[in-house]
């Protein structure tokens, strides 16, 4: 190896040139050909039956990809008028989406909307033809006068009657009914209101199904699918979606709308996760070059050693062209780590080229014989760490093999720069090196570990248990991918909002079934489960009850006919005289409800008599005699009209599938006629422990269920167990290495017990800041594993070198201890930069966490370490007898 160095360190402008040229030209094939992915499927991978199975329902159903748009006004009917002109919007863009549904036209129930009614509601209307019919027969023949005089009857009827069940019982919907009509009457009268239609409200007093979207707080919710699936036309959709959504925003200033949705949550994690990854960057870059001007009052240096790592990142990204061919959601922010792994290599071999010259004076090629002492353990600690990641190439998630089969790649790239071209442009820009640079609190530091190494290492280890007792009682896991996305973002936020909403929650199991029978059955058995809040399917959109309530509608319809309007109607006088013997009545009724009955109720008793002594008094002024015959003509012709419409949805046929709207029945029935079953969880589903419970209790009535609740499960315990297979396999294959590298199992434990005192001082620092991990953070532990064993090789060789050499030094103030302690400062600077510039929370908290690993590690290297070593192996023999 000291040949190949030697012969790199003494042609460097070749090496330079060409190191140059290659990296320029990675980088531009880098731009043409290296794409970004969001899709989260595509991040854990296609082999897995789970995914291949929401793959295929979400082919099947596309409206679980529609991108949600959610409207909000103090009046909900100019939040559905501003959701039908986005809608219209969205429509004249078939290009860019498909399937937009916030509503059905209510012209599509027309003859049978009287079938969504309640089957108590039909049986009320029966009730109420049946006691009003002698009533509404009077004011057909008569008029007003006659129908006010018939229903007083009716009252004295019910007050003389003890049969509870009698037929002319008069209900409190037929008071406030009475009460509107008196009201509006008199009201019209007097020129003070215009008439008002009375009969729909009586009659029937819900509307048909509209098929909208309406959370709890009432805003109103629409969906469009995109016809994309992904990549740059997915972020062009969102980008005209927004634009349409401003438009109408325009036009409805008072309506407050809101995007979300997968397709919008994916482009805007891309758009914040591609700007934190180059802004951290790039800062890194400079920062940390800033930094090392600052700690070592240098300009060249620190601008060789980015000027190396730039080289080492752009031949990565060059070959990930290659393979991958893209960045994932994990692998986007491997360029801050390529950048402290880089100065970590160059500054091992800069400052090993200084230290040789201060203290080799009169040696031949001192900085060939530097590079041929610190190679070894640099080669040694870039090997173990790529060794850490190759054993993601066997996790079972593609995200993380592609994570880690590039930061492989990369630490190997940094090696191969740091051993190959750094020297070049070491010796191309010389420069000379600083005399007496070892800090007074270093020489103090390495006096400590000489005289006390026993007390230091076993302090260390009692703070590295109580740190693993701490994480193993206050670390805390975060399964919850929404809570690791940007609050900054308002599609994050109004997710969080939708999804913890019943009425448009995407956190549903779904599964899939051939006949209505089989789902009808599914239904039933899942909905009687303790741990399902309720089922949504195609039955659910279809009328219950459709058999018994043709048959009711087939009673109504006969007791529709009305006797044909006289010529001559009741002038005001009659219909003051009917209103006179309606009051008449009542009065007796208010005396006796006084007490029993509820209060509601009694008002609407005592409104009903104010009004009807207000109608009087109005019907009494000859003066109102024409109004009052427009009046009571326009209340006729009403009545007819209504009892016609009633009498043809009477008539209505049973509906079946094929009479939903398309976009309705899209939504529960698949193009080949498989149906939709939606399952939501009664508890959090973000608890992993009831979300299990659920999950358990669904499959126990049907096994093949999918939707987003499996995906969060299944992948979850995906990633728990592929970290756990990635540690264990990191582990063999490091320690597989060190000893072959070391030929010392007393060395390999030393490596690994230091290892160990760091991970459970970063675990014991999480717990006790009150961090979570989660998935992310599972994924970045190699990363911390590789850093840390890199660490402690390069301690162990420079104590190995020490002891053969007689020399007892302590490594605080040798070249490694200050690359070391330079290292993690650019380590943690580079992660620190990262959680600060990061939007994104999920990435903030993993270089957060990441840094406080570091520099537990970095700690436990150079605290532990020396101590540990000098305890086990003792002073060095030539200096032993010399003493």
């Amino acid at each position: 190896m000291r040949s190949v160095l030697r012969t790199l360190s003494e042609h460097p402008r070749a090496v330079c040139l060409a190191a140059l040229l290659s990296a320029v030209a990675a980088l531009a094939g880098a731009w043409q050909g290296l794409s970004i992915t969001t899709d989260r499927l595509e991040l854990i991978g296609g082999e897995h039956a789970y995914l291949r199975h929401y793959k295929a329902l979400r082919e099947a159903f596309p409206d679980l990809e529609a991108v949600v748009v959610v409207a909000a006004a103090p009046e909900r009917s100019r939040a559905e008028a501003a959701l039908a002109d986005l809608g219209a919007r969205l429509r004249a863009r078939p290009d860019m989406f498909e399937g937009v549904f916030h509503g059905v036209d209510p012209e599509a129930w027309v003859g049978k909307a009287v079938l969504f009614l309640e089957l108590g509601e039909l049986r009320r209307i029966d009730r109420q033809l049946q006691g009003s019919a002698p009533s509404l027969a009077a004011l057909a023949r008569r008029g007003l006068g006659a129908f006010l005089a018939s229903t007083a009857e009716r009252v004295d009827e019910a007050l003389a009657s003890a049969n509870a069940d009698a037929d002319v019982d008069v209900s409190a919907d037929d008071l406030r009914f009475l009460h509107q009509l008196c009201h509006n009457c008199a009201a019209t009268l007097r020129g003070e209101a215009s008439y008002v239609a009375p009969w729909s409200a009586w009659l029937t007093q819900r509307e048909a199904f509209s098929g909208a979207i309406v959370t709890r707080d009432g805003r109103v919710v629409l969906l469009a699918r995109p016809t994309a699936r992904g990549g740059a036309e997915r972020e062009a959709q969102v980008g005209v979606l927004r634009e349409l959504v401003a438009a109408t925003r325009r036009d409805f200033p008072e309506v407050e709308l809101g995007v979300t949705g997968n397709p919008v949550l994916e482009v805007d994690e891309l758009h914040t996760f591609r700007r934190d990854a180059w802004v951290a960057s790039l800062v890194s870059f400079l920062g940390i070059a800033a930094l090392l001007m600052a700690v070592q009052r240098r300009i060249a240096l620190p601008l060789l050693l980015v000027a190396s790592v730039g080289i080492a990142v752009a031949w990565t990204l060059g070959l990930a062209t290659l393979w991958p061919g893209r960045l994932n959601l994990i692998s986007l922010g491997f360029c801050v780590f390529l950048v402290s792994l880089g100065v970590d290599y160059g500054l091992h071999i800069a400052l090993r080229w200084w230290e040789s010259q201060e203290l080799s004076e009169g040696v031949h090629n001192p900085r060939a014989e530097a590079l041929g002492h610190t190679a070894r353990a640099i080669f040694a600690g870039a090997v173990t760490t790529a060794l850490a990641f190759l054993a993601t190439l066997f996790s079972d998630v593609q995200g993380i093999r592609e994570f880690g089969g590039l930061a492989a790649l990369g630490t190997m790239l940094c090696l191969v720069v740091s051993l190959g071209v750094l020297p070049a442009l070491l010796r191309a820009a010389p420069h000379p090196p600083p005399r007496g640079w070892t800090p007074p609190l270093a020489r103090w530091l390495d006096g400590r570990l000489l005289r006390m190494p026993r007390a230091v290492a076993l302090g260390c280890a009692a703070l590295a248990v109580l740190g693993a007792a701490l994480g193993a009682r206050g670390l805390r896991y975060e399964a919850n991918l929404l809570a690791l996305q940007s609050s900054e973002q308002a599609s994050a936020r109004l997710a969080r909002e939708v999804l913890a909403d019943d009425a448009v929650a995407g956190m549903f199991a779904a599964c899939v079934v051939r006949d209505r029978a089989r789902l009808e059955q599914v239904e039933a058995e899942l909905a009687a489960l303790p741990e399902v809040a309720r089922c949504e399917s195609i039955s659910s959109v279809l009328p219950r009850e459709q058999p018994e309530k043709l048959a009711l509608l087939s009673t109504i319809g006969r007791r529709l006919e009305l006797p044909t309007a006289a010529p001559q109607a009741d002038g005001p006088l009659q219909a003051a005289a009917g209103a006179r013997r309606l009051r008449d009545a009542l009065e007796p009724a208010l005396d006796a409800a006084l007490g029993h009955v509820d209060p509601a109720d009694l008002d609407a008793l005592g409104a009903l008599l104010d009004g009807l002594d207000a109608l009087i008094q109005a019907l009494e002024d000859p003066a109102q005699a024409a109004a009052f015959g427009r009046y009571q003509e326009a209340l006729r012709r009403d009545l007819r009209a209504a009892l016609l419409r009633l009498a043809r949805e009477c008539r209505a046929t049973p509906i079946v599938v094929a009479d939903l709207p398309q976009e309705v029945r899209e939504r529960f029935v698949a193009a080949d006629g498989k149906l939709l079953l939606r399952i939501y969880p009664l508890g959090d589903p973000w608890d992993p422990d009831q979300l299990e419970t659920f999950l358990r209790a669904v499959q126990g009535v049907v096994a093949d269920v999918s939707g987003v609740p499996v995906q969060l499960h299944e992948s979850d315990l995906l990633l728990r167990k592929g970290t756990r297979r990635t540690l264990e396999l990191s582990c063999a294959f490091v320690v597989f290495f060190l000893l072959l590298h070391f030929r010392s199992a007393r060395h390999v434990l030393t490596v690994l017990a230091i290892l160990a005192v760091g991970l459970a001082w970063a675990v014991g620092t999480l717990s006790l800041i009150q961090a979570s991990v989660g998935p992310p953070h599972l994924i970045a532990l190699p990363l911390v594993i590789g850093i840390a064993v890199d660490f402690a090789i390069h301690l162990v060789e420079r104590h190995r070198e020490s002891n053969h050499a007689g020399e007892d030094r302590a490594l605080w103030a040798t070249s490694t201890g200050r690359a070391l302690y330079l290292s993690s400062l650019t380590t943690c600077f580079g992660f620190a930069v990262l959680g600060v510039c990061a939007h994104h929370p999920g990435l903030s908290s993993v270089a957060w966490c990441c840094c406080a690993g570091v520099a537990a590690c970095y700690v436990s290297a150079s605290v532990f370490a020396p101590a540990l070593l000098r305890w086990i192996d003792g002073p060095p023999p030539r200096y032993g007898a010399k003493a």
